[in-house]
């Protein structure tokens, strides 16, 4: 990759009768459509998407988002018939910044993911049957694993099983939000919809990325730096803290010229 860059943010509405999502928006008002003309009924087609998913264990409303910085030279190195010999050197020093967190309910308990997804298809007539062989791939996909914590430091660390919390030497909150961010790549390839051999790339950069913990505001609801409430009713009882104000619109057109520019 090559100055990859982009900002992206999403603002999500979960219901008790809807409480998975999956968003796939489409970039061309119609798939292109490619003949090959030395195979007669040959056909590729082209449909590039962005594509997102919630899972939630809740109804919630939240807006989130994150920018993601790719090192120059990030390389995907891709075995087929050795998956678990996949490698992707590079993508470990990705950077992403999260924009703040805002959310509806302190019990949040979900996992969000959004890609680019370009999408292929290629279509054969064969006798009175049509052989589909598809190709998926996430490039890159990016996303956060949102969980709660109890009992924990302001890193979201717990303490020694051995170490009391009266003998901790850290501040220990009762409940903390805790945010994974990853980023990674995927393929998937299918036949006339069995899909098979997905390549997921988005293990080896477990543990690469920073993970941030933080406490709810229940007046903003928001998210914040764990004991900025406390502090703030310290500092004379002003409980409006100052945060920055978080859109509530999905934002590609960053995403689109940055992944034109790779």
């Amino acid at each position: 990759m090559h100055n990859f860059a982009a900002h992206i943010e999403l603002e999500i509405d979960l219901t008790p009768s809807n409480t998975s999502n999956e968003l796939a928006i489409h970039m061309l008002l119609a798939p292109i459509t490619i003949p090959i003309p030395l195979i007669p009924g040959l056909e590729v087609h082209f449909d590039p998407q962005i594509h997102g998913l919630v899972n939630v264990s809740k109804p919630v409303t939240f807006t989130y988002g994150v920018d993601i910085q790719v090192p120059t030279g990030a390389t995907l190195l891709v075995a087929a018939l050795h998956p678990e010999r996949n490698v992707a050197p590079g993508f470990n020093e990705t950077k992403i910044t999260t924009t703040q967190f805002q959310s509806s309910t302190d019990e949040l308990e979900m996992d969000l993911e959004f890609s680019f997804r370009p999408h292929f298809d290629i279509t054969l007539p064969v006798l009175t049957e049509t052989i589909v062989l598809a190709l998926d791939a996430d490039l890159p996909k990016a996303g956060v694993k949102v969980s709660q914590v109890e009992n924990v430091n302001a890193k979201c660390v717990a303490p020694a099983a051995n170490v009391t919390s009266a003998a901790a030497t850290d501040v220990l909150f009762p409940r903390l939000t805790r945010l994974d961010p990853f980023i990674g790549m995927a393929l998937t390839l299918s036949l006339n919809d069995i899909a098979y051999t997905p390549l997921d790339f988005e293990h080896p950069l477990e543990n690469t990325l920073p993970v941030d913990c933080l406490e709810y505001d229940p007046r903003g609801k928001v998210l914040v730096a764990p004991g900025s409430l406390k502090d703030a009713a310290t500092d004379g009882g002003n409980a409006a803290l100052s945060t920055r104000s978080v859109s509530t619109l999905l934002v590609f057109g960053s995403l689109l010229s940055a992944l034109l520019m790779v």
